[in-house]
């Protein structure tokens, strides 16, 4: 892994610079006032742009360092377009007292630490499949997981946007109803792929994708669980104080993920990337 690192370590620089988003794009400002159609609409015109640009000047394969200096350049755009808008709402930072920062590590660390057990899992899958099989594979996991993602992002901004109001009311009439809706559009999406599934690769990866079909017809299947479970886990537990439990239940499920793929390792001859992927989903 570290020779490919230094290998694209130039790629991995410019990649990695896009964090800075993260940072500056003040979610927790329009989630707390309710306001996600800033959200929506800054993300939105971002991409739009990104992916405008990708076709303009991405021309061939030796033009994949543009690719990331796109996408990391229209995220601080999008970022400073942010900071703008509340700027004019009259929102201004001022440096807060130790005690303060104190209070509200303590408070969201267990949170923090869930989240970052949640996004080792699923980033881990990537090195498992690189240690384990090919780059090929690799190629066929990371295509079969962004596509099945972006049923997830759609899906997961929801979530987030009935957060506030589930963090006040705790109504859990409302919350069942949200669940409802969530499921029903995540079975339809993940009945989409299934059935388009090859139309899918071949657009977004070309005809030399196919043979990742079958890979992504079983990983698409996590949809559903992962809504339902980010549902639950932050508008249920979370909302209810509950939130060394959700940290332990991400850590228990991302440790038997592991534990379970090196069983199926050493006791299997021919560990297949499905039986990988069906791992992955159950």
């Amino acid at each position: 892994m570290i020779p490919s690192f230094w290998e694209e370590k130039t790629l991995f620089y410019l990649t990695i610079w896009m964090c800075l988003y993260e940072f500056i794009f003040p979610i927790y400002y329009f989630q707390g006032i309710e306001e996600m159609k800033y959200i929506t609409i800054i993300t939105l015109i971002s991409r739009l742009i990104f992916l405008c640009l990708i076709f303009l000047l991405v021309k061939d394969k030796s033009d994949y360092l543009l690719v990331p200096i796109i996408n990391g350049t229209g995220a601080i755009i999008a970022g400073i377009i942010s900071q703008v808008i509340i700027a004019k709402k009259g929102i201004k930072y001022f440096w807060q007292p130790l005690y303060a920062l104190k209070f509200y590590f303590i408070k969201s660390y267990v949170m923090a630490l869930a989240y970052a057990s949640n996004t080792l899992k699923s980033n881990l899958n990537i090195v498992l499949v690189k240690a384990l099989f090919s780059y090929k594979e690799v190629a066929y996991f990371d295509l079969a997981l962004k596509v099945s993602r972006v049923g997830t992002s759609f899906l997961e901004l929801i979530s987030v946007s009935v957060f506030p109001k589930m963090s006040r009311e705790k109504n859990i009439f409302f919350l069942r109803k949200i669940i409802y809706l969530s499921l029903t559009l995540s079975v339809l999406y993940v009945l989409f792929v299934e059935v388009s599934a090859p139309l899918i690769i071949s657009l977004i990866g070309g005809d030399e994708m196919l043979d990742s079909v079958p890979l992504l017809r079983v990983i698409v299947l996590f949809v559903p669980f992962q809504i339902l479970g980010g549902l639950l886990g932050r508008n249920s537990l979370i909302v209810n104080g509950y939130n060394k439990e959700v940290l332990y239940s991400m850590a228990i499920s991302s440790f038997i993920y592991v534990i379970t793929v090196l069983v199926l390792y050493l006791f299997l001859d021919n560990l297949s990337l499905e039986l990988l992927g069906a791992v992955f989903v159950f």
